[in-house]
């Protein structure tokens, strides 16, 4: 049937392979590839390589791979009418995990330097989410269309990330956006600055860095002077400038190497809007104190920056007390656990964090996995109901036997006891 549909290509309006392989997943052998690649090299009418670009971009969207040859046809015609297909094809082709030549990498760079499409940039962007080298002449290619197209910041940072920049590009750019008036740019400047600083491509990183644009109540000249550790300075600065709301005596009553965590708490609790309410201002710096305590952490401490970083990014989505809960879970787990894209990644992190406390509970000598699970699962049913672990780690202390355990669990499904009933039985274990 292929083959008929491949026959008729050009001729047949109302047979569209394209959609058959869309729609089933069909499978194009290899040897039809290389007739399609025939028939592109004999300069078809416009209408017969359409048809084809279409094929490919359905074969590539269903995980097949393209020969090197058609690569080289389609990253060769960039430049051309099908300009949307062919990076289209070319970006799925990237993102199935496909290595392109260095070859087909030049000819892309090629049509990238040499013309002005703005859809060529996503083909850009995924070369450099796989790490790709890019020649310096694309390199200043994307900083001088900055201005244009600001979005290309995004994928500058990440070139920045494994890639030495030209020190005459990156000079020339940093001393004119360290200190611009968008913090959205100096933001941008920045992290460009700190990976290149990170990956020791800058000889002498405080050139640039005395000239990012603090806001006013910040003493600069007080960090400068206190912090010896490179890491711990770029640490602060990206805090000072990623954070919206300050307290103005934080500079005066805590070390420098306090700021960064001070800032990062301010900042969420005023997004929480609970920045002068005690009670729940002691709450959280208590959860957030033993946390510290449980991982080690110091006064300065990137993962514990990271952990506030994203509860600040996530805050619209959280309750204080998940807040909380979040971070009383993290005790037992890996922060790295924040990093994952599920939906309902809160309700998942209490989930491992239960799993940790069942297993050191239970002896899995003695239990199969199947009676462990089933134990979290019914831990994780009293969590997401009444959104308090400490209540969920009570009740799963106040049982030696598992038999016992499972019985009251299924008590608190059945009779749906109120949160009081729950905390009268946890105050048994705490």
């Amino acid at each position: 049937m292929i083959d008929e549909y491949l026959y008729d290509l050009g001729t047949n309006e109302n047979k569209q392979i394209e959609q058959l392989i869309e729609n089933y997943k069909i499978k194009i052998p290899n040897y039809k590839f290389e007739e399609l690649y025939s028939i592109l090299m004999n300069q078809p009418s416009a209408k017969i390589e359409s048809r084809i670009l279409k094929i490919l971009r359905c074969t590539v969207y269903n995980g097949q791979s393209l020969s090197e040859d058609l690569l080289y046809y389609i990253s060769s015609s960039l430049n051309g009418n099908n300009t949307e297909i062919l990076v289209k094809i070319l970006s799925k082709v990237i993102e199935n995990g496909q290595i392109l030549t260095e070859d087909i990498v030049h000819i892309i760079q090629d049509s990238f330097v040499h013309t002005d499409i703005n859809s060529i940039l996503n083909l850009i962007q995924r070369l450099a989410e796989q790490y790709t080298t890019f020649r310096n002449d694309t390199i200043e290619i994307l900083f001088n269309k900055i201005k244009t197209y600001p979005d290309i910041l995004s994928i500058i940072e990440i070139i920045a990330e494994y890639q030495q920049i030209p020190i005459n590009i990156l000079h020339s750019y940093l001393n004119e956006n360290l200190s611009n008036d968008n913090i959205l740019i100096v933001r941008s400047s920045f992290i460009i600055l700190q990976y290149q600083i990170l990956n020791n491509y800058i000889e002498e990183p405080f050139e640039f860095l005395t000239k990012v644009l603090l806001p006013e109540i910040v003493d600069q000249d007080k960090l400068t002077k206190e912090i010896s550790s490179i890491n711990e300075y770029l640490g602060i600065i990206r805090t000072l400038i990623s954070i919206e709301y300050f307290q103005p005596n934080i500079f005066q009553i805590y070390p420098v190497n306090q700021w960064s965590r001070e800032c990062l708490c301010y900042d969420l609790l005023v997004r929480m809007g609970i920045e002068k309410n005690p009670i729940e201002i002691h709450r959280f710096y208590d959860n957030l104190s033993k946390l510290e305590e449980s991982k080690g952490y110091e006064l300065y401490n990137e993962e514990r920056d990271y952990i506030l970083q994203f509860l600040i990014e996530k805050h619209n989505q959280l309750e204080l007390n998940k807040i909380n809960q979040i971070l009383i879970s993290l005790k037992d787990i890996s922060v790295n656990r924040l990093k994952s894209n599920d939906f309902n990644w809160h309700n998942n992190l209490s989930k491992y964090s239960i799993r940790e406390h069942v297993i050191k509970h239970f002896s899995l000598l003695k239990y199969s996995y199947t009676i462990i699970n089933y134990i979290i699962d019914l831990l994780t049913y009293v969590y997401n109901n009444y959104q308090s672990f400490d209540i969920v780690i009570s009740i799963l202390h106040c049982y030696s036997e598992l038999d016992e355990l499972v019985k009251f669990l299924h008590q608190v499904s059945d009779e749906n006891l109120t949160i009081e009933k729950l905390q009268k039985i946890s105050v048994r274990w705490l």
